[in-house]
């Protein structure tokens, strides 16, 4: 005669208590992957903006020096200087302050009306309707300040390349760029 009392199994209430611990950790993952997909579309978003403001910078290289697009607002002795603007254009669609220029035609952030959109349309570098819809996704900036501390002279460009975050507001990085005055010192 064998015993049953020696034969053992799972009973129901230990195999629930076992899917629940097992959907948990499963609703854990899934709310990772929401984070994951999140900050990979944020650093994409970083990325082109990065792209952007480089592309500025060496379109800016190669202007002329006295190009209308790069009139000073003020000189400046450093990139520290109390002089400069600021360096946070803040998250809501106005700008904390009016920067310089813009490369958006009618944008309202920026102080002189003839400085909005002065990229124009034969502009040679990337455009900032990366998507192709026939609207900007980004939107640049840049103000110009004359650069003199001594030793170097020309120009320093501060630039912001902003964009709109779905529920979190707007965006930007920030590129700071030198253009040295090729009358070299005797500006001083």
């Amino acid at each position: 005669m064998t015993s049953r009392r020696f034969e053992r199994g799972f009973t129901l209430i230990e195999g629930m208590i076992a899917l629940v611990v097992l959907l948990i950790g499963l609703l854990g993952l899934a709310g990772l992957q929401v984070v994951a997909v999140r900050a990979n579309h944020f650093s994409k978003r970083m990325s082109e903006a990065s792209a952007l403001a480089l592309d500025l910078a060496e379109q800016i290289n190669n202007w002329n020096y006295g190009d209308t697009r790069l009139t000073p607002l003020a000189t400046v002795t450093g990139p520290t200087d109390p002089g400069i603007l600021g360096s946070d254009l803040g998250r809501a669609a106005a700008t904390s302050y009016s920067p310089e220029y813009s490369d958006l035609p009618g944008d309202t952030n920026v102080s002189n009306t003839s400085n909005r959109g002065v990229l124009a349309t034969n502009y040679q570098g990337l455009q900032a309707d990366v998507l192709h819809n026939g609207s900007p996704d980004y939107v640049r900036y840049w103000n110009v300040y004359t650069y003199s501390d001594g030793t170097s002279n020309g120009l320093l460009v501060q630039i912001f390349v902003r964009w709109l975050e779905p529920s979190l507001g707007y965006r930007q990085i920030n590129l700071t760029a030198f253009k040295a005055n090729p009358a070299g010192l005797s500006g001083i």
